[in-house]
């Protein structure tokens, strides 16, 4: 049995059908609750910090997932927090160093002209606080949330390690886990530089854009992960949880989901 790696980003009250990468509320909520109505369990990041953690999860044919949110934006902090506390689920967030301020920050699908429906904000250092401090995992997602699919290795060194000093100062407790924005799985020179360097930086997980289920097959410095997105509806959710092939849904719901597939966003 594989362990499935659910990734989410922006959760909003309003559908947003101009842009993927936007959850409803309601959906997530729906979603949840049928993690929790068919008994699957909810890991941490935190259960697998080693190759040996994996193999015993795969072969123990438990159904699982982890779920990961990328980049800490402000709306999670209302539309997701609540409902994973009502279930006691467990889950990930990964933080952009250059957000980590006081006053939230614009996130980059805002000041990129990405996302122009509103304006997305970041957890300010407050909300981070309260997040680690309510139990919740708190991981890596860059300094810059520029792609560092062709970056050059001191500049890989610096992504990785400046963000940790970032969060370092601010007071925040994290774990040394990472998912690279907008994925570098394509580039194999980069993956096996960014996966050397996390591990000698001391991370014992990372997610670097590939998309799938994970086995015990995968290294966890490079494991997979399944976008959760706006267009899918309950039926796609559940195709995803019994490990159905994902390219029907990437040529259903459009060009930004194939760009997922190909980028790794």
């Amino acid at each position: 049995m594989a362990l499935t790696v659910l990734n989410y980003h922006s959760v909003q009250d309003v559908a947003d059908t101009s842009f993927p990468w936007v959850v409803t509320k309601n959906s997530f909520a729906a979603q949840m609750q049928l993690l929790k109505d068919n008994h699957i369990a909810v890991l941490d990041v935190r259960d697998l910090r080693t190759k040996s953690d994996l193999q015993k999860l795969v072969r123990s044919k438990s159904n699982t997932v982890l779920l990961t949110f990328d980049d800490c934006f402000a709306d999670n902090v209302d539309n997701v927090l609540p409902i994973l506390k009502t279930h006691n689920f467990d889950a990930t967030f990964f933080c952009v160093g250059k957000t980590v301020s006081e006053i939230s920050q614009d996130s980059d699908w805002t000041t990129k002209g990405e996302y122009n429906h509103n304006t997305l904000k970041c957890m300010n250092i407050a909300q981070l606080k309260a997040l680690s401090e309510g139990g919740f995992t708190l991981g890596f997602h860059s300094y810059s949330h520029q792609s560092l699919i062709n970056a050059s290795p001191d500049t890989l060194d610096q992504e990785i390690h400046q963000t940790v000093q970032q969060l370092a100062q601010a007071g925040i407790t994290t774990e040394m886990t990472f998912a690279a924005p907008y994925g570098v799985y394509q580039n194999r020179r980069t993956v096996r530089c960014l996966t050397e360097l996390l591990q000698q930086h001391g991370y014992y997980s990372a997610f670097l854009g590939k998309s799938g289920h994970t086995t015990s097959w995968d290294n966890l410095l490079c494991m997979p992960r399944i976008p959760v997105l706006g267009p899918h509806t309950m039926s796609d959710f559940e195709g995803i949880l019994k490990g159905q092939k994902m390219m029907y849904f990437f040529m259903k719901d459009g060009y930004k989901v194939v760009r997922f597939k190909l980028m790794g966003r």
